[in-house]
């Protein structure tokens, strides 16, 4: 009896053990990826496309909003291209391509554009596209970090091939900075702008329990590796961050920014919190200047 005892306390610890990692390892992708659908908002750009069409795209005097969906391998991705009402079919526009938070969809980020762009007359004669990532929103699929990969590289060939389309900059805010460099490293992009980024899917991780460091690296199914795919981009990025962003630490963004063969701009800030970085002035006049650089 006592030599059965002796066995069992090391085998409830290491089914203890089991159990926990494969907990963790299934748990985890949901802290970093939290699929989002603001129906309300997606009402709300419905409803303004509609009143632009009957209007003839003329009397709101915002800019055009149009939803779209593009194919991918793992379903149709959707979201919203807002068109400067200068722009034409038959016009070359410059595009601002937006790759969102872990729980931001592309109705709620529109929306915000739409107001940046009308009110205060921010990302002059750019058009913007934001689309959702796979399971956000109404976009077909499962937010794996393979499938998002593979749209973010979608969502760029959509546009490139649109003959009308002249330059593209990517932007990607937290979560969708990792994409967003992704799809700057296979691409030519005209510009990158990343406002607080990471270097590795771990950072996310470990800026919530930070302990994802050595062999427990491993209880991670979910890998963005930013700072490889920052080695292959040849660009010169605008990198923004904050010392008050508790969400994605600054030392993170900086690490990033060590990747980049070409020095990037970095904006730098003490006292903006992570959920205003896409709202603050100075960071979208920073933004401005990139783009018309």
């Amino acid at each position: 009896m006592k030599q059965r005892r002796r066995w069992l306390i090391p085998i409830i610890i290491i089914a203890v053990l089991i159990i926990y990692c494969l907990v963790t390892y299934l748990v985890t992708p949901h802290v970093i990826v939290r699929p989002s659908f603001n129906e309300e908002a997606a009402s709300e750009l419905q409803l303004i496309e509609l009143e632009e069409l009957f209007a003839e795209k003329q009397a709101l005097n915002i800019p055009l909003v149009e939803d779209i969906k593009i194919p991918s391998g793992n379903g149709d991705l959707r979201g919203w291209h807002l068109h400067q009402s200068s722009h034409t079919e038959s016009n070359k526009i410059d595009l601002l391509l937006y790759f969102g938070g872990y729980n931001e969809d592309s109705a709620t980020a529109a929306l915000r554009f739409l107001k940046q762009m009308t009110d205060n007359d921010h990302f002059q004669d750019f058009d913007v596209a934001v689309v959702d990532w796979p399971g956000f929103g109404t976009s077909d699929g499962k937010p794996t970090d393979d499938n998002i990969r593979s749209a973010s590289a979608a969502i760029f060939r959509y546009f490139r091939a649109k003959d009308n389309v002249r330059r593209i900059y990517l932007m990607g805010y937290s979560f969708g900075s990792g994409p967003a460099t992704y799809a700057a490293s296979l691409y030519e992009a005209d510009g990158l702008i990343l406002l607080a980024p990471y270097e590795s899917a771990f950072d996310l991780y470990n800026s919530v329990t930070p302990v994802f460091y050595g062999p427990m690296k491993l209880l991670i199914s979910f890998r963005m590796d930013a700072g490889e795919y920052a080695n292959k981009v040849s660009i010169q990025p605008l990198i923004v961050y904050s010392e008050a962003d508790q969400r994605v630490p600054m030392k993170y963004s900086i690490a990033l920014s060590n990747h980049f063969s070409n020095e990037p701009v970095i904006l730098s800030l003490s006292d903006v919190s992570h959920g205003d970085l896409t709202m603050d002035e100075r960071i979208l006049e920073a933004i401005d200047a990139y783009l018309q650089k």
